[in-house]
Protein backbone atom coordinates (compact mmCIF):
# COMPACT_ATOMS: atom_id res chain seq x y z
CA UNK A 1 0.00 0.00 0.00
CA UNK A 2 1.46 3.61 -0.74
CA UNK A 3 1.84 5.54 2.10
CA UNK A 4 -0.33 8.65 2.90
CA UNK A 5 -1.47 11.89 0.79
CA UNK A 6 -1.80 14.93 2.52
CA UNK A 7 -4.08 17.37 0.58
CA UNK A 8 -4.66 20.78 1.92
CA UNK A 9 -7.62 22.89 1.07
CA UNK A 10 -9.60 19.68 0.64
CA UNK A 11 -12.88 21.55 1.12
CA UNK A 12 -11.83 23.85 -2.05
CA UNK A 13 -12.29 23.03 -5.45
CA UNK A 14 -8.48 21.80 -6.63
CA UNK A 15 -8.05 20.37 -3.04
CA UNK A 16 -11.35 18.33 -3.15
CA UNK A 17 -10.95 17.00 -6.57
CA UNK A 18 -7.67 16.04 -5.66
CA UNK A 19 -8.69 13.94 -2.27
CA UNK A 20 -11.47 12.33 -4.55
CA UNK A 21 -9.46 11.33 -7.14
CA UNK A 22 -7.18 9.58 -4.58
CA UNK A 23 -9.75 8.39 -2.62
CA UNK A 24 -11.34 6.82 -5.88
CA UNK A 25 -8.22 5.37 -6.64
CA UNK A 26 -8.20 3.74 -2.82
CA UNK A 27 -5.48 5.41 -1.54
CA UNK A 28 -4.75 6.71 2.00
CA UNK A 29 -5.68 10.09 2.33
CA UNK A 30 -5.28 12.93 5.02
CA UNK A 31 -7.45 15.83 4.52
CA UNK A 32 -7.12 19.20 5.93
CA UNK A 33 -9.44 21.92 6.22
CA UNK A 34 -10.15 25.06 8.51
CA UNK A 35 -13.56 23.65 9.39
CA UNK A 36 -13.94 19.81 10.67
CA UNK A 37 -17.50 19.72 9.39
CA UNK A 38 -16.98 20.76 5.59
CA UNK A 39 -14.55 17.74 6.02
CA UNK A 40 -16.96 15.35 6.94
CA UNK A 41 -17.92 13.79 3.05
CA UNK A 42 -14.75 13.01 2.53
CA UNK A 43 -14.39 11.65 6.07
CA UNK A 44 -17.16 9.39 5.25
CA UNK A 45 -15.65 8.51 1.70
CA UNK A 46 -12.29 6.70 3.65
CA UNK A 47 -10.30 10.17 4.72
CA UNK A 48 -8.21 10.70 7.58
CA UNK A 49 -9.47 14.51 8.63
CA UNK A 50 -7.34 17.52 10.50
CA UNK A 51 -9.25 20.50 11.55
CA UNK A 52 -6.70 23.90 11.43
CA UNK A 53 -5.06 26.48 9.95
CA UNK A 54 -1.76 26.83 7.18
CA UNK A 55 -1.09 29.67 10.05
CA UNK A 56 -0.15 26.50 12.56
CA UNK A 57 3.26 25.68 12.23
CA UNK A 58 3.14 23.35 14.76
CA UNK A 59 -0.53 21.72 13.10
CA UNK A 60 1.82 21.08 9.78
CA UNK A 61 3.85 19.31 11.25
CA UNK A 62 1.45 17.02 13.18
CA UNK A 63 -0.79 17.05 10.07
CA UNK A 64 2.26 16.00 7.42
CA UNK A 65 3.63 13.40 9.57
CA UNK A 66 4.43 10.06 8.06
CA UNK A 67 3.27 11.59 4.67
CA UNK A 68 4.62 10.29 1.41
CA UNK A 69 3.30 13.10 -0.45
CA UNK A 70 1.79 16.69 0.38
CA UNK A 71 -0.65 18.99 -1.63
CA UNK A 72 -0.37 22.67 -0.19
CA UNK A 73 -1.91 25.73 -2.17
CA UNK A 74 -2.80 28.86 -0.64
CA UNK A 75 -5.47 30.34 -2.51
CA UNK A 76 -6.97 33.81 -2.35
CA UNK A 77 -9.25 34.53 0.05
CA UNK A 78 -11.71 36.39 -1.42
CA UNK A 79 -13.85 37.23 1.84
CA UNK A 80 -11.04 39.08 3.49
CA UNK A 81 -10.93 42.54 3.87
CA UNK A 82 -7.83 42.83 2.51
CA UNK A 83 -6.96 40.02 0.27
CA UNK A 84 -3.48 40.93 -0.63
CA UNK A 85 -2.49 41.64 3.40
CA UNK A 86 -3.92 38.07 3.83
CA UNK A 87 -1.80 36.54 1.12
CA UNK A 88 0.74 37.58 2.88
CA UNK A 89 0.26 36.30 6.33
CA UNK A 90 -0.21 33.01 4.67
CA UNK A 91 3.24 33.59 2.66
CA UNK A 92 5.16 34.76 5.88
CA UNK A 93 4.19 30.87 7.62
CA UNK A 94 5.23 29.20 3.93
CA UNK A 95 8.75 28.68 5.33
CA UNK A 96 7.65 27.33 8.44
CA UNK A 97 5.39 24.54 6.14
CA UNK A 98 8.11 24.05 4.34
CA UNK A 99 10.35 22.98 7.71
CA UNK A 100 7.46 20.92 8.54
CA UNK A 101 7.38 19.16 5.45
CA UNK A 102 11.17 18.56 5.72
CA UNK A 103 11.01 17.46 9.29
CA UNK A 104 8.10 15.42 7.92
CA UNK A 105 9.11 14.06 4.76
CA UNK A 106 13.26 14.21 5.09
CA UNK A 107 15.19 14.94 2.13
CA UNK A 108 13.11 15.20 -0.70
CA UNK A 109 12.90 17.88 -3.74
CA UNK A 110 10.26 20.44 -3.77
CA UNK A 111 9.01 23.68 -5.59
CA UNK A 112 7.46 26.72 -4.16
CA UNK A 113 5.26 28.23 -7.46
CA UNK A 114 4.05 31.48 -6.69
CA UNK A 115 1.66 34.01 -8.92
CA UNK A 116 1.39 37.64 -7.82
CA UNK A 117 -0.52 38.28 -11.32
CA UNK A 118 -0.68 36.86 -14.64
CA UNK A 119 2.36 39.07 -15.27
CA UNK A 120 4.49 37.88 -12.37
CA UNK A 121 4.74 33.74 -11.77
CA UNK A 122 7.86 32.27 -9.85
CA UNK A 123 9.11 28.72 -9.57
CA UNK A 124 11.96 27.93 -6.96
CA UNK A 125 12.55 24.23 -6.90
CA UNK A 126 15.32 22.72 -4.38
CA UNK A 127 15.57 20.15 -0.92
CA UNK A 128 12.71 21.08 1.14
CA UNK A 129 15.21 22.15 4.23
CA UNK A 130 16.91 24.37 0.70
CA UNK A 131 13.65 26.07 0.21
CA UNK A 132 12.63 26.33 3.99
CA UNK A 133 16.29 27.90 4.66
CA UNK A 134 15.09 30.41 1.65
CA UNK A 135 12.13 31.38 2.81
CA UNK A 136 12.81 31.95 6.59
CA UNK A 137 13.19 35.34 6.40
CA UNK A 138 11.73 36.25 2.89
CA UNK A 139 8.21 35.14 2.58
CA UNK A 140 6.42 34.95 -0.53
CA UNK A 141 3.92 36.82 -1.54
CA UNK A 142 0.90 35.67 -3.72
CA UNK A 143 -0.98 32.54 -4.72
CA UNK A 144 1.27 29.80 -3.68
CA UNK A 145 1.69 26.48 -4.44
CA UNK A 146 4.26 23.49 -2.90
CA UNK A 147 5.09 20.43 -4.62
CA UNK A 148 7.10 17.95 -2.89
CA UNK A 149 8.35 15.39 -5.25
CA UNK A 150 8.16 11.56 -4.46
CA UNK A 151 10.55 10.12 -2.04
CA UNK A 152 14.28 8.73 -3.45
CA UNK A 153 15.21 5.62 -4.10
CA UNK A 154 16.76 3.66 -1.29
CA UNK A 155 20.71 3.00 -1.49
CA UNK A 156 21.29 -0.62 -2.64
CA UNK A 157 22.81 -2.13 -0.32
CA UNK A 158 26.69 -3.59 -0.58
CA UNK A 159 27.53 -7.47 -0.96
CA UNK A 160 29.28 -6.42 2.79
CA UNK A 161 25.64 -5.42 4.00
CA UNK A 162 23.41 -8.53 2.72
CA UNK A 163 25.71 -11.14 3.81
CA UNK A 164 25.81 -9.50 6.89
CA UNK A 165 22.08 -9.50 7.57
CA UNK A 166 22.14 -12.88 6.20
CA UNK A 167 24.94 -14.07 8.72
CA UNK A 168 22.74 -12.37 11.54
CA UNK A 169 19.22 -13.56 10.28
CA UNK A 170 20.97 -17.10 10.26
CA UNK A 171 22.55 -17.14 13.52
CA UNK A 172 18.78 -16.05 15.17
CA UNK A 173 17.54 -19.49 13.46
Amino acid sequence: MAGMYVITGATGNIGRAIAETLLTQGQPVRVIGRDAAKLQALVDRGAQARAGSLDDAAFLREAFAGATAVFVMTPPAYTAEDVRARANEVGAVVGEALAALADGLGARDGAVIREISKLHEETVTGTLAELAARYADAPPRGEIVIVVGPPGEADAASDEALDAALLHDAADH
